[in-house]
């Protein structure tokens, strides 16, 4: 009896502690589990996840367009019911263009396709381009850049220029009316005319153009130098009275004649302005500059013509006897007892003198100016001696 008892309690008791260690276990559960979840923090997201990717119709318009996007500048979450806004994959796929080869740089390749593309359209050498640079040129076949090689010489670069890298030396000259000698350079704009006033139509021939300026002018014959006007009885009258139309009335200003104009070149030497020929100032025979010393000659004609022809005077050897013309030239009819001017012509003779020109009519004659007056007349070539005065043009 007292056994069963005992085996009773123990068994009571057992149950009691078994239940306590069950109690015991399950709340360090609870607060082990309570615990965790105080260390790990609010598991609650504090908003929507972050868009970290592009969308199609990023995508596609990128294809279409070539614009860009920022990536993930969208929200992951909708502000409304899904619109029919987004573009199908058949409508990328479609976008997609199609690659060709010529139109991908050769030694690259895109979307798998290697590029066969070259330079095109260049026409330029090795020497149209400066030596050191670079160019993608003529006949290209691939896209190394080619090196030029074209050298530049100073010498035919201006000095205030550079080509190339390379700075000229060709110097600024000016032109000028004192030489004839263009020296080698580069010249300033200018005009022919402003270097040498004297590049004008007067001066120039008539018919002949020199550097783009035609001339006018015309070889005039030289007035006869008469400023006195006669009536038809010989007296004296005043020019522009009856008869008028003398040649007194007639000058250089309102004839095709030009004044009387003689330059003496200090050597024994007079020069016609107006005909350009030079006279011997002293007759044959006579020198000095008032044509005072020795004694004056006279020659048939053709001792005058040798006389003329062998002369070395005044450093010049190309005299010659005058034609009538030219003798005539110098002839002043406003004077006489010689009918020329003394002053650039002293001591010449009242008589007549040779020219080298025959009478057609009478060959064994040849004509003659009468310094006394200025007339002209023939003479026997052989048995009349006259006075003789060389010329050259």
């Amino acid at each position: 009896m007292t056994h069963y008892t005992h085996k009773k309690i123990s068994n009571g008791v057992g149950k009691k502690i078994k239940s306590i260690f069950l109690s015991l276990v399950t709340v360090i559960i609870a607060v082990a589990i309570i615990f965790g979840i105080v260390k790990a923090g609010n598991l609650e997201p504090p908003g929507s996840p972050a868009a970290t990717m592009y969308t199609l119709s990023d995508i596609y318009t990128r294809l279409t367009t070539n614009a860009t996007s920022t990536e993930g500048d969208h929200l992951f979450s909708p502000s409304a019911s899904p619109a029919s806004s987004m573009y199908t994959l058949t409508q990328i796929y479609n976008a997609i263009p199609t690659i060709v080869a010529n139109t991908v740089k050769l030694g690259t390749s895109y979307l798998g396709v290697s590029g066969t593309l070259v330079p095109s359209g260049g026409n330029a050498t090795t020497t149209d381009v400066c030596s050191g640079k670079t160019y993608f040129g003529a006949n290209q076949t691939d896209w190394n850049l080619a090196t030029g090689a074209l050298t530049i010489d100073a010498s035919k670069i201006l000095s205030t220029a550079a080509y190339c890298g390379i700075t000229g030396n060709i110097p600024t000259q000016t032109l000028s009316n004192t030489t004839t000698t263009v020296a080698a350079g580069y010249y300033n704009a200018t005009t022919l005319d402003a270097v040498d006033t004297d590049l004008t139509a007067g001066n120039i021939k008539s018919g002949i153009d020199l550097f783009g300026v035609t001339g006018t002018f015309k070889s005039l014959l030289p007035d006869t130098g008469q400023t006195g006007c006669w009536g038809a009885t010989g007296t004296a009258i005043d020019c522009g009275t009856a008869p008028v139309g003398q040649d007194a009335e007639y000058t250089a200003s309102n004839s095709g004649t030009l004044n009387p104009s003689f330059t003496d070149n200090g050597n024994e030497t007079i020069t016609d302005n107006n005909t350009n020929l030079m006279w011997q100032k002293c007759s044959q025979g006579l020198s000095g500059a008032d044509c005072a010393t020795g004694a004056v000659v006279t020659n048939y004609w053709a001792d005058a013509l040798s006389y003329c022809e062998g002369l070395n005077f005044a450093g010049q050897t190309d005299w010659r006897l005058p034609n009538i013309k030219e003798l005539q030239s110098i002839v002043n009819y406003q004077n006489i007892n010689p009918a020329i001017n003394t002053t650039y012509f002293p001591a010449t003779q009242s008589d007549y003198y040779w020219s080298g020109t025959t009478s057609e009519n009478y060959p064994v004659y040849a004509w003659g100016v009468y310094f006394v007056s200025g007339g002209v007349n023939c003479n026997d070539k052989d048995t009349n001696l006259l006075y003789v005065r060389c010329v050259r043009q």
